[in-house]
């Protein structure tokens, strides 16, 4: 069993090659991509606990993926990683949501330290009950917490119960109060 679910989002084949090696050798599901349309084609498909991001992609930028990954997904945490250390880079990227900021070249013990915590707190945000649903916002999928709820009341009849009485579908808001509906994600 995987510690945990990586996605390493980065424009050089070295430190994709090194954090798939590494973090496989530990444990980990690593995923790579080398631009950030790819990563974030992946994050649409799959769920991941953390993402380590660099800042100077190529096209789409490293805070402009970041934007777009907290849209995804709420649980993902993201570790971003530059070789060009400015202050103000790494304020703007811990005010979108990053949890970490890292400058190459890294030691891997201290990666290594990120990604554990980011893991254990990206499955803190994740409800014990397990499962993602997809749900459509316009051209977008986007996955959303399955309340426990859904599987406490689900009536006879396939239909769930809420907060406002029965429903023939599922339509919850999630804990960050976002609007869901759709299908199990299986």
């Amino acid at each position: 069993m995987s510690l945990g679910n990586v996605l390493a989002v980065d424009d050089e084949q070295n430190i994709r090659r090194l954090i798939r090696n590494e973090f496989t050798l530990e444990g980990y599901e690593v995923t790579t991509a080398k631009s950030g349309e790819e990563g974030l084609a992946l994050i649409e498909r799959k769920q991941f606990d953390v993402v380590l991001l660099d800042i100077k992609l190529p096209k789409l930028n490293g805070l402009d993926v970041l934007r777009k990954i907290k849209e995804i997904s709420n649980t993902t945490e993201v570790i971003m990683i530059t070789g060009y250390g400015d202050i103000q880079t790494a304020v703007s990227s811990l005010k979108l949501g990053a949890m970490d900021y890292v400058t190459k070249p890294f030691k891997l013990d201290d990666l290594l330290t990120s990604v554990q915590k980011a893991v254990s707190d990206s499955k803190a945000k994740k409800p014990s009950g397990g499962g993602y649903f997809r749900r459509s916002v316009g051209q977008d999928e986007k996955f959303c917490p399955l309340p426990q709820f859904v599987h406490a009341n689900r009536l006879s009849d396939g239909s769930t119960r809420g907060q406002d009485g029965p429903h023939h579908s599922y339509t919850w808001r999630n804990r960050c109060g976002q609007r869901c509906s759709g299908t199990p994600d299986t």
